[in-house]
């Protein structure tokens, strides 16, 4: 997980390596953690409250049968001047706007995923994407994301 403040704005992003093979129930979970961020992601769009996308999450982790994984971390929230200018709680009322930014960082115990995107009128934009990095496509509803996958070195 790194953080990194650029022309005052900070922007932050984790990735996963492994040096030798990835189990099945490390692979499964880092699956689930990024179903996660997917209901996180697709649910910040303009006009709907931090809590609402937060919402979209925990009931992610709900189906996935991680019950109360959520409370155990925070879950991200607004970015920008600081890492986290305000964290998504169940009673935040701020409303996105197009051009804020946000970074989730949804955890299951051993696997994390984060990004900073930019919130857009048409979707959107992944900030801290990484050039030539591995990737998985995760699947929420019709929603179609490319999310890092985990990087295997041996």
């Amino acid at each position: 997980s790194v953080s990194a403040r650029r022309w005052g704005l900070v922007a932050s992003a984790t990735r996963m390596v492994s040096f030798g093979d990835v189990s099945p129930h490390l692979q499964k979970k880092y699956h689930d953690v990024l179903q996660v961020e997917a209901a996180l992601l697709t649910a910040s769009q303009p006009g709907r409250s931090l809590s609402e996308a937060l919402r979209s999450g925990v009931e992610e982790y709900r189906l996935l049968g991680y019950g109360e994984e959520w409370t155990f971390h925070h879950q991200g929230g607004m970015a920008g001047y600081q890492s986290r200018e305000l964290r998504a709680t169940p009673n935040s009322l701020w409303i996105l706007q197009t051009g804020q930014a946000v970074a989730w960082n949804p955890t299951i115990r051993g696997v994390k995923c984060e990004d900073t995107v930019l919130v857009r009128h048409d979707g959107l934009e992944v900030l801290t994407t990484v050039q030539d990095y591995p990737t998985v496509q995760v699947q929420l509803g019709q929603e179609v994301l490319t999310r890092p996958a985990i990087l295997i070195r041996h």
